[in-house]
C-alpha cells in the first residue's frame, strides 16, 4: 500500500522506563506520524522515494532542562536550567529520503517548543546523510512500515572466503540550533556551553550476518562559541574548547 505508516499512541516523552512509580513524568504525549513511499505507487520495487511527518504533545515536569552531548558521545556542550514550572512541550519532525539501488540519500529536520509562563523557546536541528553500499544491497530490501530495517549481506561472512557480508559507507553533515535558550528566562542556557553546533560523520560500516555489525566513526563537532568542561582525572581544572573530534569504534549482537 501506499501509506507506509501511520499511527497516534500516548508515550510519557520522559524516557525507557521512567513512566512508572514517577507522579513527575508518568503524563502521556500524544504521538503521530505518517509517512508514504512514492515508489510503490510507481511500482519501483527496487527504490524508495520516502516522505514522512511527525507530531507530538505533551508536557514536561517542572525539574526538566534539556541536555545533549556531541554525536561522538563525548562533552556535553549544551544544557540548560531547570524550567521551574510545568512545561508545554510540542515536537515536529519532517523526514525524506531516495533510495536507488544501492545507494541512499536522506534528511529530517526536527522543532522542539518549550513554553510555559515567561517563556517560549524552540530547538532547531537537521541532518542530511549519503550512504553507499559498498557491496551491492539494495535499501529497497530493508525498508519497511514507513523506516529501513535491517540490511541483509548478499552473503554472510565466511573464514574461507566464500561470504565478506555487507560493507555500507556513509557520511552525514548535522546542525544544532537552541539560540532561544540564551535569553534570559526559565530554561536559560548554562554558563560556559553553547547553544549552537555543526558536525561532520564520515563513517563505516560492516555487517558479517544480518545479526552482527561492527562500525566505525569520525565525527568532527565545531561549536559557535567555545564550551568549558572540566579535564579528566582533574575535576578541579577546566578547558575551554570550540571543536570536538572523536573517533568511535562500535560492535553489535543481537538475536
Amino acid at each position: 500500500m501506499i501509506m507506509s505508516t501511520s499511527n497516534i499512541c500516548d508515550r510519557s516523552g520522559q524516557g525507557k522506563n521512567n513512566n512508572e512509580g514517577n507522579r513527575l513524568v508518568d503524563t502521556n504525549d500524544l504521538i503521530a506520524r505518517v509517512g508514504v513511499n512514492i515508489a510503490q505507487f510507481l511500482t519501483q520495487p527496487n527504490n524508495v522515494y520516502h516522505v514522512a511527518l511527525a507530531y507530538t504533545t505533551g508536557s514536561v515536569p517542572s525539574t526538566s532542562a534539556p541536555s545533549l552531548r556531541t554525536e561522538g558521545r563525548g562533552n556535553t556542550f549544551f544544557s540548560t536550567g531547570a524550567f521551574g514550572v510545568k512545561t508545554d512541550r510540542d515536537r515536529m519532525g519532517a523526514e525524506a529520503s531516495v533510495a536507488i539501488g544501492p545507494v541512499k540519500l536522506q534528511a529530517e529536520y526536527v522543532n522542539n517548543n518549550f513554553s510555559g509562563t515567561g517563556f517560549d523557546r524552540d530547538i532547531n536541528a537537521y541532518y542530511v546523510s549519503a550512504n553507499w553500499l559498498i557491496t551491492g544491497e539494495k535499501y529497497a530490501d530493508a525498508y519497511r512500515a514507513g523506516a529501513y530495517g535491517r540490511i541483509k549481506p548478499k552473503s554472510n561472512f565466511s573464514p574461507t572466503g566464500a561470504g565478506k557480508g555487507a560493507w555500507e559507507l556513509g557520511v552525514r553533515l548535522s546542525e544544532f540550533d537552541g539560540e532561544d535558550f540564551a535569553d534570559a528566562g526559565p530554561g536559560r542556557l548554562t554558563t560556559g556551553l553553547t547553544d549552537k553546533a555543526k558536525a561532520v560523520t564520515v563513517g563505516l560500516k560492516w555487517l558479517p550476518t544480518p545479526n552482527t555489525r561492527f562500525l566505525l566513526n569520525y565525527v568532527k563537532t565545531d561549536f559557535d562559541d567555545k564550551i568549558t568542561f572540566s579535564q579528566s582525572g582533574n575535576p578541579t581544572a577546566s578547558k575551554s574548547v570550540d571543536a570536538e573530534t572523536a573517533i568511535t569504534l562500535r560492535a553489535q549482537f543481537d538475536f
